[in-house]
């Protein structure tokens, strides 16, 4: 009998950030593995229902909030960046 191929646990979201611009909003999950995922966020009105829309996950980084400063400059419109949740 073979044993199980090992898996590692996935990564924990150690904080959470949220990137408002006049048009759209994002959200961005920080992970334990220093990696982060944005996520845009368009809402449905009509439905009163929010979607959140994964966008390409970054590669790791040692400060997360440097990288997300960096990446919210590309956006091309004024931002503010707020941290929304940070575990202890």
């Amino acid at each position: 009998m073979s044993a199980a191929p090992s898996r590692t646990a996935p990564a924990e979201i150690v904080s959470i950030w949220r990137v408002v611009t006049p048009t759209i909003a994002y959200t961005i999950e920080a992970r334990s593995d220093r990696t982060w995922l944005p996520y845009s966020i368009d809402s449905h009105r009509r439905h009163h229902s929010w979607t959140m829309c994964p966008l390409t996950p970054q590669p790791a980084t040692e400060d997360v909030e440097t990288a997300i400063l960096t990446w919210a400059d590309t956006l091309g419109e004024a931002y503010k960046l707020y941290c929304i949740w940070c575990a202890d």
